[in-house]
């Protein structure tokens, strides 16, 4: 389902592979998708530990698929931190990946580590009810 965020509306709902953007994306990932973030042109798709990567400038072609690892931007996540993300989203220029209660914030542009640590004692995040992460 794709959302207009400025007025509420839904502008498609259907299958993934339906939606232009998504149209190329490898038939074995178009189910279980963890999350989907934006990065300039570039459609940043999670499942387990594979990351595909749309560029909406190049016609929505795949220009990356493969480990989430073995991109630069996500190459230093800890070892034990490199899969099935419950979320995933972007911040200014940091990509924030959420897996139980803890959270990493990896910087888009260098791919440094920020943060890494407990969601609940992250300043943006200390109000989030104890339930949701646990």
């Amino acid at each position: 389902m794709v959302v207009n965020v400025t007025n509420g509306n839904i502008t498609y709902n259907g299958k993934i592979t339906g939606h232009g953007t998504y149209a190329q994306v490898p038939a074995d990932f178009v189910e279980d998708i963890d999350d989907v973030i934006t990065v300039n042109n570039d459609v940043r798709m999670f499942k387990g530990d594979r990351l595909v990567i749309a560029n909406v400038g190049q016609g929505n072609k795949v220009i990356y698929d493969g480990k989430i690892t073995g991109h630069g931007t996500f190459a230093k996540l800890p070892a034990d931190f490199t899969s099935d993300f419950d979320a995933v989203h972007t911040v200014g220029n940091d990509i924030r990946l959420v897996k139980g209660d803890r959270l990493v914030v990896v910087s888009i542009n260098q791919g440094a580590i920020t943060y890494d640590g407990p969601l609940l004692k992250h300043g943006t995040y200390p109000n989030v009810p104890v339930e949701w992460v646990s």
